[in-house]
């Protein structure tokens, strides 16, 4: 499928998986088009899972590690832990294309990503994401994290809209770049309705330093 600024809906389903068949198609154009943005590109996939965007994109990067909490028995370079403990840790300058492919609130781990890497003037950065908390904001309860990014992103509204997640998810990325000296360069979004009208966002972005 064809991946534009403006948001593309695609089919609804409830069923939680690390990648729906669905949303396959577009989390693998999301990472290419990161690819053909970063070069050479060294990866920290901080949802790693059972490898299957490393098998699909990331193996065609310079270097890939990967993070996961379940234990993963293959040939990738991986961390068993959970991504915030990593990203604490380790030094992220090496790295210039992140994933967080989350089942839930992607943004918690983005903020520990924005606090612990700030570009210089001229770098650019990729980094994917998917935004799991549609059940939260169908029911008008932003996770803290986003409301952290985007305080107001309750205001007036009634009653949940995918375009309004989309809308939201676009400022929280202009705020992350702020607190990492950065500009968004490019942004794009995909979406998939789930259950009970609730949507999925699909997105990636570049970054470059101020």
């Amino acid at each position: 499928m064809k991946l534009f600024r403006k948001p593309v809906l695609l089919a609804p389903s409830q069923k939680r998986t690390d990648n729906h068949v669905l949303a396959l198609p577009a989390k693998v154009e999301l990472r290419e088009k990161l690819l053909t943005e970063i070069s050479p590109a060294s990866v920290l996939d901080m949802f790693a899972g059972a490898g299957e965007m490393h098998g699909r994109v990331w193996v065609k990067a310079k270097s890939y590690v990967g993070c996961d909490i379940r234990l993963q028995m293959d040939e990738r370079r991986m961390f068993c832990c959970r991504n915030e403990v990593l990203l604490r840790s380790i030094d992220l300058a090496p790295y210039n294309l992140f994933d967080a492919d989350a089942y839930g609130d992607v943004w918690r781990t983005l903020i520990v990503l924005a606090a612990r890497r700030t570009l210089r003037p001229k770098e650019t950065i990729g980094v994917a994401y998917t935004d799991g908390t549609p059940r939260a904001m169908a029911l008008i309860s932003h996770p803290h994290s986003l409301l952290s990014l985007v305080p107001d992103s309750r205001r007036g509204l009634r009653v949940y809209s995918v375009n309004h997640h989309v809308t939201i998810a676009r400022r929280a990325v202009e705020e992350l770049a702020r607190r990492m000296r950065a500009v968004v360069r490019k942004h794009w979004i995909a979406t998939r309705r789930s259950g009970g009208g609730a949507g999925q966002i699909y997105g990636a972005f570049v970054l470059t330093g101020l």
